[in-house]
């Protein structure tokens, strides 16, 4: 018995050794030796024989595996390679697969794409209310997918490479990518400060994640996907190549990828059912990033903040005293954006009715730093100016409304003190004097004029000035920090001082000037101009 198991042992070991072509050999000579026997099987027998049979069956089905993949390895009949972002899930098989951008409302879905998008920034789509943030609007990039530590304009940028980023390529029946390159892009921007351009370019002074909330005070925005992909090509595969518009080889998408750049804009605004007004910025304040005192006033980077809403806050619609402007002159103007109105549809009311202040409403114009948005109103106060034989003044209350009808009120305010500024030159602090007494005004304290202190010249009320060098943002502050510092120059080159009615010392009487900054100078110097407040 030992004796027959070492011999399968080695007869095993053998048969190990032996090729398919002399298997099958042995196979069939044993097969008919042991046909032509006349004794009965003996156990050793059986074990060659079982042997044999497990071998030789082996070996054919490995032969035939064999030649299965060589087969297989030349040519693959199947589907062609394709792109995914998301593992897979969404494949990737055209241009139309790319260019789209979609947002659902209940079980309706809205899908926009090369065919069908025929949004401007003249005609945009509108966006139900139920839609919040960028990131309600699908598009092929996934809403999550990080932005580029080096992007400056928050967009999420996908760049792929079939030698270095396997995870994008896909072949279905396995063949293996043998190029590939491209990216695709999002970008996001509001259109204030190319509005009524033909320039529909991937950048913008303010851009936005896909996170922000859409801002009905910005208007409208453009949703850029940019798309530069070459074709891609697997080994053996028919097909084995699929291309994204034209046919385009790595080699020539490497010597110029934006030649084969294609996009869909995407103009988009929200839909607001009950108008509100944003925000106010008097047109005489030159830097909106200016620093300020007091929760009124709202600034920021002005270039780069995503939605920074920039100017005066309504406080409340139904004190007025707490919103700008609180003092004013003629010819001031402000610029006051409301979301869901354009301008030719508000109009106002005043208190009392009598008042010889009034106002007029226009659709505004571009500003520097501040863009140019269709729902962004000018408003300038008119009232009574040097010259004029009725300076009469009482306080007027204001509120502005988003219909002609007059039944939705939207911003208010108070103007409390009026000043008038007599143009012609420069005089002495006795006949600046005279002459606001002479039209029933006085002149202004330094309070009235500006928030800045002045420890040197032993003026100690207000605050430093700003590291711009002259006096901070402030509602109530006085007439240059609450309107800025062109309020009373003709042109950016005329620099002026204006008389108070604080004395210094002696002789000598403060000035403040165009910054806010405060002077001391006598009384007899032809140095600072007539500027009178209200009594």
């Amino acid at each position: 018995m030992v004796a027959s198991h070492k011999l399968l042992v080695k007869i095993k070991e053998t048969l190990t050794n032996l090729s398919v072509f002399h298997l099958q050999i042995l196979f069939d000579f044993y097969s008919k030796t042991t046909r032509l026997l006349s004794f009965s099987l003996t156990p050793i027998f059986i074990g060659i024989s079982l042997l044999l049979t497990t071998y030789v069956n082996r070996a054919i089905a490995l032969s035939s595996e064999v030649i299965h993949v060589a087969e297989t390895t030349n040519v693959i009949n199947g589907t062609a390679p394709y792109l995914s972002f998301d593992g897979g899930k969404t494949k990737i098989l055209g241009v139309d697969d790319i260019f789209w951008m979609s947002y659902q409302v209940g079980n309706q879905t809205f899908r926009y794409t090369l065919d069908n998008n025929t949004s401007s920034q003249q005609n945009p789509i509108l966006l139900p209310e139920s839609i919040k943030t960028f990131a309600d609007i699908n598009s092929i990039i996934p809403k999550n997918y990080p932005i580029p530590e080096w992007a400056e304009d928050n967009g999420q940028q996908i760049e792929f490479n079939s030698r270095y980023d396997r995870q994008y390529f896909f072949d279905d029946d396995g063949d293996e990518i043998l190029s590939g390159a491209g990216m695709v892009s999002l970008k996001i921007f509001d259109e204030a400060d190319d509005y009524g351009s033909d320039d529909l370019a991937e950048w913008g002074e303010r851009s936005y994640k896909r996170s922000d909330l859409i801002d009905p005070c910005r208007y409208s925005y453009r949703m850029v996907l940019l798309s530069s992909i070459s074709s891609v090509l697997s080994k053996f595969g028919v097909p084995s190549r699929r291309s994204f518009g034209a046919t385009v080889t790595e080699d020539e998408w490497n010597d110029d990828p934006w030649a084969f750049e294609d996009r869909l804009v995407l103009h988009i605004k929200p839909a607001v059912s009950n108008p509100y007004a944003c925000w106010a910025y008097p047109l005489t304040q030159p830097t909106p990033h200016s620093e300020h005192i007091g929760n009124e006033w709202v600034a920021s980077d002005l270039y780069r903040e995503s939605g920074a809403k920039k100017g005066y806050q309504l406080q409340n619609i139904n004190s007025p005293s707490a919103n700008f402007p609180t003092t004013a002159g003629d010819s001031f103007p402000f610029n006051l954006t409301v979301a869901g109105s354009f301008p030719h549809e508000l109009s106002y009311s005043k208190q009392p009715k009598d008042s010889i202040i009034n106002l007029t409403i226009r659709k505004a114009e571009e500003f520097r730093y501040y863009g140019n948005y269709p729902n962004e109103a000018t408003i300038t106060l008119l009232g009574p100016k040097a010259g004029q034989p009725n300076t009469s003044f009482s306080p007027t209350t204001f509120i502005i409304y988003a219909d002609q009808a007059q039944t939705k009120p939207i911003y208010s305010f108070t103007i409390n003190k009026w000043f008038i500024l007599l143009e012609d030159g420069k005089r002495t602090f006795k006949e600046s004097r005279e002459y606001c007494e002479s039209i029933g005004y006085r002149l202004p304290t330094v309070p009235e004029l500006t928030n800045v202190k002045n420890v040197e010249l032993n003026w100690h009320q207000g605050y430093p000035t700003g590291k711009e060098g002259f006096s901070k943002v402030q509602l109530g502050g006085g007439i240059i920090p609450e309107w800025g510092s062109d309020v009373f120059r003709l042109d950016r080159h005329i620099y002026r001082k204006f008389w108070s009615n604080n004395r210094h010392k002696n002789d000598n009487y403060y000035l403040v000037d165009a910054y806010g900054l405060i002077f001391s100078e006598p009384i007899t110097e032809q140095i600072g101009y007539a500027l009178c407040i209200s009594p």
